[in-house]
């Protein structure tokens, strides 16, 4: 529960991201879609979490917590990328079926 009389200065807009990769995106298009969520994610993250520092402190911790826990997707969806990009990646199926387990799976790491 939050305490009462505290609201988050954050602007929505500043952290919309898409549902998900248009269809007809390329395997590299929607990884560098997958980065920009990502990156916005934890940027929204770490605002929110500086800006509830003066709440309980068990509050900005589990931002903090769960922005460390996401940071660790952006190396590695780089790294699909890089691979992408240079022609080294699953392809087909095979690579849109690693992409949405990565993308969308419920685990944040």
């Amino acid at each position: 529960m939050i305490e009462g009389c505290f609201a988050f200065n954050l602007n929505p807009e500043d952290y919309q991201v898409k549902a998900a990769p248009s269809k007809d995106a390329s395997y590299s298009n929607a990884l560098k879609e997958a980065v920009a969520m990502e990156e916005k994610i934890l940027k929204f993250y770490g605002v929110a979490a500086e800006q509830s520092k003066h709440l309980m402190a068990d509050v900005p911790r589990n931002f903090t917590l769960v922005a460390k826990k996401r940071n660790e997707r952006i190396p590695k969806l780089k790294e699909l990328l890089e691979k992408a990009t240079q022609g080294k990646s699953e392809s087909g199926e095979r690579g849109q079926a690693i992409f949405n387990k990565f993308v969308y799976s419920s685990s944040l790491c």
